[in-house]
């Protein structure tokens, strides 16, 4: 009876003191179907798209660039603020700053190297302007942070093209975490692409590993995303607190670059101004460009050259148009009754 209690305990401390992975293994029966993956996929999606505000500031590093080895180290900051339809990116290096703000209705961008700040209009500002990168795509687009917003969040995650499903339990620094792997086509290659993901349960159900290879031609090509993840706030939002981007050939690293999550504050609001000149801290005498019309920031304002500015005065309103058009019309009107006039004399 004695030796049955003992052995008892020693499996009960055993099972207590087991590491993670055991637990996972003994978890496989419980491996989620196919179709509960891809539900745990649109709910990562969702909540990671639901963010409507925040600031977020991240410094990025591309620790191997062999094709060009003089941007190896070179530490860029990126300051995002986020509310609904806007964002505004002031990223600096070194002593080089630059500031962009895209709201539905304008682009405003300004260098610190240049004398002038330039605001594009509907018409005129580029659809998918440089530098603008939205943290909310950040763990999840496997791609560089500098340019992710180039992706989708459905790169990988709810892409219909993707078949072979395999889930398996396993770990991560210990944890349990759902691996997940499939093949995926794409339309520009004539081989399939294979990918795996690793969601953890634990942290948001968010996904601490993703990855893709090319198995085609001589050489082995391959994208990966490994994520360190936390908690931020008393809302409880997870999301990165590092981001290694990898692109490797033949496994050989033909660029990694880290991303560091300095600070992250969702869900505050954010003052109007944050998406205006006004909020840009530009110093007095600061040109404005608006689509070539130029005025000068007085420290509050912009001002036309009407009221004192180096340039043109801001478009009239549209009745000081109608009065404009008039005046030439009738201008235009007199000089060729004037014209008429002088032919039948001349006749």
């Amino acid at each position: 009876m004695i030796a049955t209690f003992r052995v008892l305990m020693i499996l009960s401390i055993g099972i207590a003191c087991a590491p993670a992975g055991f637990l996972a293994t003994a978890r496989a029966d419980e491996v989620p179907s196919v179709d509960e993956i891809l539900e745990m996929e649109k709910r990562m999606l969702e909540t990671r798209k639901a963010i409507r505000s925040g600031r977020v500031v991240v410094r990025t590093r591309l620790t191997k660039f062999p094709r060009d080895p003089s941007q190896e180290n070179v530490t860029w900051r990126h300051e995002t603020y986020l509310e609904d339809g806007n964002i505004r990116v002031d990223s600096s290096v070194g002593e080089n700053r630059s500031q962009t703000i895209v709201t539905p209705d304008n682009m405003i961008r300004g260098f610190s190297d240049q004398s002038s700040v330039h605001v594009f209009g509907p018409q005129t500002r580029p659809e998918r302007p440089d530098g603008v990168s939205d943290p909310r795509r950040l763990g999840i687009v496997v791609w560089y942070y500098d340019s992710i917003n180039n992706h989708g969040y459905e790169g990988i995650f709810l892409n219909p093209n993707r078949d072979q499903f395999k889930v398996e339990a396993g770990t991560d620094a210990g944890e349990p975490v759902w691996k997940v792997s499939f093949r995926m086509s794409i339309e520009t290659l004539p081989r399939p692409i294979f990918g795996e993901y690793w969601l953890s349960e634990s942290k948001g159900g968010l996904p601490v590993y993703i990855g893709t290879r090319d198995e085609g031609g001589d050489e082995e090509y391959s994208e990966s995303l490994n994520v360190k993840l936390k908690e931020y706030g008393p809302g409880g939002v997870w999301f990165p607190s590092e981001a290694t981007f990898r692109r490797t050939r033949g496994g050989e690293i033909l660029t990694e670059q880290i991303t560091t999550v300095e600070e992250a504050v969702f869900g505050e609001d954010l003052p109007d101004e944050t998406f205006m000149l006004a909020g840009m801290g530009l110093p007095e005498g600061k040109i404005i460009d608006f689509d070539g019309e130029l005025a000068t920031w007085n420290g509050q304002r912009a001002v036309g050259q009407g009221e004192g500015g180096i340039g043109p005065a801001p478009p009239p309103s549209g009745r000081v148009w109608w009065a404009m058009i008039s005046i030439v019309l009738a201008v235009v009107a007199a000089v060729l009754l004037g014209l008429r006039a002088k032919r039948r004399r001349a006749a």
